[in-house]
């Protein structure tokens, strides 16, 4: 598994790198709950700290992504196109923030997709500016 060849290199850098992605069916990119089960299920059949799950930040996706957080499974956000769209995504998000559950580096980064895990660290970041 893809999870394990980069282990070393998450358990090496703190959990800042070595995390692959696993996509929720582009089907489900309308359906919340659909896409929540989904997620769910491969959390929780691959079991591996270092895996996130790539969600879209399609209307029905930001709720699923909110929960998802929430639950403390690892996300990788994507399908953001527009800055627009990337500015309304941590707005949304910040709901998380002010509901006190904690940001982890894992929750933004992936070791295969720098440019997902540096959008979503500076996603988070603004997230965090505007809630305090």
């Amino acid at each position: 598994m893809a999870a394990d060849a980069f282990r070393p290199l998450y358990d090496k850098s703190g959990g800042i790198h070595g995390y692959i992605s696993y996509e929720v069916s582009p089907t489900l990119a309308n359906d919340t709950d659909g896409t929540i089960a989904a997620a769910r299920r491969y959390w929780a059949a691959l079991a591996k700290p270092n895996v996130l799950i790539k969600v879209p930040s399609t209307p029905a996706g930001l709720p699923a992504i909110e929960q998802l957080i929430s639950e403390g499974i690892n996300v990788n956000v994507t399908l953001m196109f527009s800055m627009k769209h990337y500015d309304s995504v941590p707005r949304r998000l910040s709901v998380v923030s002010k509901r006190g559950w904690r940001r982890t580096s894992r929750s933004t980064r992936s070791g295969q997709s720098r440019a997902c895990s540096s959008a979503g660290s500076r996603l988070w970041s603004i997230a965090s500016s505007r809630t305090n």
